[in-house]
């Protein structure tokens, strides 16, 4: 099985800063995120006759975020798109263990899916989650190598460019099955490197005030529930009281004269004292509702007397 022609610390390091670039645009400005222009891309798609037409461009910002422009392009820099139908798909569990390993790991089990002889096999992968066992739920793409290499040898410009399995709308790539060498060299490693740190640091602080807003709201609604808990409880322990003391019977009566109770115009908003007085008589002591709360008793029938 061939390798790709990639720089080999870049191509290690590719898949966890596609992630972290990910997360710093999902939670940055989009000004911020859409900030800075890589060298744009002119797009080649492959026509019915196997040759190459250009099909607009891709750009690129510093912080990853892609935008597909139409027209024609004059970019330098060459962005093959193979099409599905020179590709062999396949979606594979694999162990953590292995997707953790790398492109080599997951390249043995390429070998046993490839219809291609090894020799003429590039491929590429890209790993679409976790399953319920445990496992990684990887997507692998293969193409020929001496159908990439006759495509490359029809493309005009220099060793700057990537031979890809997909293109959206939105100029997001999936499945790099090759590339020459890189736009911006060491240089643009670095620089992207320091982008990459002050983003990290504003997206830091940003989710910082975030966290501390939410946490703010979580304690003001706690002491609202436990206001609401310690409220519900004192009325049930006057309840039980009652029961504990008195005749169950009466339960009847102390619902009839809560309902009663509701309909006077001073209303009780929580319960503190229940007196039975003459048959079919109760006492209700507690406080109104409103923020000019009072302790109030209330009679019902309100011309019952001791």
């Amino acid at each position: 099985m061939t390798e790709l022609r990639l720089d080999p610390v870049l191509s290690a390091v590719s898949a966890p800063l596609s992630r972290g670039l990910g997360f710093l645009r999902a939670h940055l400005p989009a000004g911020l995120v859409r900030f800075g222009r890589r060298d744009p891309e002119t797009v080649l798609s492959v026509d019915a006759e196997g040759g190459l037409s250009p099909s607009g461009s891709v750009d690129t910002s510093w912080l990853g975020h892609t935008s597909r422009r139409t027209g024609p392009s004059e970019a330098a820099s060459r962005l093959l798109v193979l099409p599905e139908a020179m590709q062999f798909r396949r979606t594979v569990s694999l162990s953590r263990q292995v997707v953790a390993r790398g492109r080599r790991s997951v390249g043995l089990r390429v070998a046993d899916l490839s219809p291609l002889p090894p020799a003429d096999t590039v491929f590429a992968y890209e790993i679409l989650g976790e399953t319920s066992d445990g496992r990684c739920e990887v997507k692998i793409a293969i193409a020929r190598r001496r159908d990439i290499d006759a495509l490359l040898s029809s493309m005009d410009g220099g060793d700057r460019w990537r031979v890809v399995g997909s293109l959206d709308e939105s100029g997001r790539t999936r499945f790099q099955f090759d590339a020459g060498r890189p736009w911006d060299g060491a240089l643009g490693v670095l620089r992207r490197g320091a982008i990459i740190y002050v983003a990290a640091l504003l997206a830091i602080f940003a989710w910082a005030g975030h966290v501390e807003r939410q946490a703010s709201a979580a304690r003001t609604h706690q002491s609202e529930l436990i206001a609401q808990i310690r409220d519900v409880r004192g009325q049930a322990e006057a309840l039980d009281t009652l029961l504990a003391s008195g005749d169950q019977a009466r339960l009847p009566v102390l619902i009839e004269a809560a309902a009663t109770a509701s309909e006077q115009e001073t209303r009780l908003a929580s319960l503190q004292r229940v007196l039975f007085r003459a048959p079919g008589a109760v006492e209700l002591t507690g406080q109104t509702a409103g923020e000019s709360a009072e302790t109030v008793t209330v009679r019902v029938p309100a011309e019952a007397e001791e």
